[in-house]
């Protein structure tokens, strides 16, 4: 087993999700929801967290949850504000 199929959403610190949130929403305020998993996707497997599709659908359920992340109409915004909802 490599070093990346060790990343488990557990283990991702709570900076290390601000970070790639930061980029996933630093070129548009909103995102479509399609856009917002591609993007995930992309910068969540920078960190060493590659997963399937069905793995960032419930990666925004939690973020939406904890309100890091805001459904506005059909599209999403990140709260930076509430990153320490997420708990180490």
């Amino acid at each position: 087993m490599n070093e990346e199929e060790n990343v488990t959403l557990e283990s991702i610190t709570v900076s290390m999700h601000g970070k790639a949130l930061a980029t996933v929403f630093s070129e548009n305020k909103t995102l479509a929801y399609g856009e917002l998993i591609d993007s995930l996707k992309q910068e969540y497997g920078i960190i060493g967290f590659k997963r399937a599709r069905t793995s960032f659908v419930g990666l925004v359920k939690l973020l939406t949850n904890v309100g890091v992340i805001v459904k506005e109409g059909k599209r999403y915004r990140y709260q930076p504000d509430k990153i320490n909802h997420i708990k180490d």
